[in-house]
């Protein structure tokens, strides 16, 4: 049980972190195309 917790919050923290990699990656993008 707590096994399948801590994988769950490991997911959720995954996921946040590509969300934040995606976001960091779409705004490079930007400032490139301004440019």
């Amino acid at each position: 049980m707590n096994r399948s917790v801590s994988s769950q919050k490991s997911i959720g923290l995954l996921s946040t972190a590509i969300r934040k990699i995606n976001g960091a990656i779409s705004l490079v993008n930007l400032l490139h195309f301004l440019q």
